[in-house]
């Protein structure tokens, strides 16, 4: 017979709290990777700025103007930073959600930020993003998530 897995309920706030600061950990080096990775060429869109690009473009015009003329220049720019801190919480979060009590999942983990990731780049309505390119630096960043999360648990737990 196989095991069910702990509901994260059962789980100490002391473990969650390593659970999702490894998380944040390997959320940040992913993200970093991205970032470098679409600095370097306009195939890979940044996903957050993607996801923003796309956020910006659903607004219906009402609600756009009305921040505009609130914020200024700092409607986009706080726009931009809030999905930055969403991704993060995300990719934390994530985490958590897919580990079973004390043992984490980060492949899992890695997988949904992975393909998450993917989808956002690859849907960025202002570049043209290879899907090739896409698919490969989002693969990277979730094994570098990967490994960076097992080793931040690892260092968190011992």
């Amino acid at each position: 017979m196989s095991e069910q897995a702990a509901p994260v309920s059962n789980v100490t706030p002391e473990l969650r709290r390593s659970i999702r600061f490894a998380g944040l950990l390997g959320s940040i080096a992913a993200l970093a990777l991205l970032w470098v990775v679409g600095s370097i060429t306009d195939t890979v869109p940044w996903p957050p700025l993607a996801l923003a690009a796309h956020l910006v473009r659903a607004a219906p015009g009402d609600v756009a103007t009305f921040f505009i003329e609130v914020l200024d220049h700092w409607a986009l720019r706080l726009l931009r930073l809030g999905v930055v801190l969403g991704a993060l919480a995300f990719g934390a979060e994530v985490l958590l959600r897919t580990a079973s009590g004390a043992r984490i999942r980060p492949w899992a983990a890695g997988g949904i930020l992975g393909g998450t990731a993917a989808l956002a780049s690859a849907s960025d309505p202002s570049l043209q993003p290879d899907p090739g390119y896409v698919l490969i630096a989002s693969s990277l960043s979730a094994a570098l998530y990967v490994a960076v999360v097992r080793n931040a648990y690892r260092r968190a737990t011992s």
